[in-house]
């Protein structure tokens, strides 16, 4: 398999300009009219990636469990046409540009992922804070909190397309890490999103650090196996080290292993 360290990364605008392409092929209008029409629903979370991931010294996706409120509700207005869906979706990738922006500092997933940021971004970049890709495992959330407590044809359609997004994602952008940072209770849906999760599977901490491999075959079809870990959500403070080491694991290998030899 190829080692996902010694691929090159293509410019933000193509990359971005790929994963639109994707999007527009994941999404169809009758399913924005079905979430629209479900009150509870926030608009659809779409992320788009920064220069600075481009030029970062470690290529990282952090992965949120859900966002509490998006763009308040999807635009009843987009029609079953295309170019509409498309355009709507543009709309949201560069909502959540301006968002990584101007996340309030008081939440504890931003305080890691800024961490991470100014770990991994490249000189120029610090500044910027928005090396790292933000996505989240589920593409809406319900009333603020996580979509998948009800049952039904409209939560496994939410569950599939959020699958469905993540893997395009990840297919497109070809970190070099996947930090989930969405807690034991998600474990079955990381089981189930993902090919083959259990390869290169190890518990270092119960509950706190599950370490596996996301497999990819990529937009070019080379095959390559992504470093995945799992850690609870930055809310459980106690488990603030073992993020910070992942991070800088990313960059220097070995140093998760000296932090848990330590811990």
């Amino acid at each position: 398999m190829t080692d996902p360290n010694s691929l090159t990364t293509e410019s933000a605008a193509t990359l971005n300009n790929r994963l639109l392409q994707r999007y527009t092929e994941a999404v169809d209008a009758e399913t924005l009219q079905q979430f629209a029409a479900d009150k509870r629903l926030s608009g659809l979370f779409i992320p788009a990636v920064s220069e600075s991931y481009t030029r970062s010294r470690a290529r990282l996706l952090i992965v949120g469990r859900e966002t509490a409120g998006w763009r308040s509700h999807i635009d009843v207005s987009v029609s079953p046409d295309s170019a509409n869906v498309a355009h709507y979706l543009q709309r949201q990738m560069l909502y959540h540009t301006e968002k990584v922006h101007n996340v309030s500092a008081t939440s504890k997933f931003f305080q890691f992922y800024r961490h991470a940021a100014r770990t991994v971004a490249s000189p120029e970049d610090r500044t910027s804070q928005d090396a790292p890709v933000w996505a989240n495992l589920f593409c809406v959330d319900a009333n603020k909190t996580r979509p998948d407590n009800g049952a039904g044809p409209i939560t496994a359609k939410i569950v599939a397309l959020s699958a469905e997004l993540l893997r395009i994602q990840i297919d497109v952008l070809r970190p070099q890490m996947i930090v989930f940072a969405t807690g034991s209770s998600c474990d079955h849906y990381l089981k189930t999103f993902h090919r083959d999760p259990s390869a290169n599977s190890k518990v270092h901490v119960p509950k706190r650090l599950w370490e596996f491999s996301v497999a990819t075959g990529g937009d070019s079809g080379d095959p390559v196996r992504i470093r995945a870990f799992r850690t609870p959500h930055p809310r459980h403070t106690a488990s603030n080290a073992i993020r910070n080491a992942l991070v800088s694991e990313a960059i220097t290998p070995g140093a998760l292993e000296q932090h848990l030899a330590s811990a």
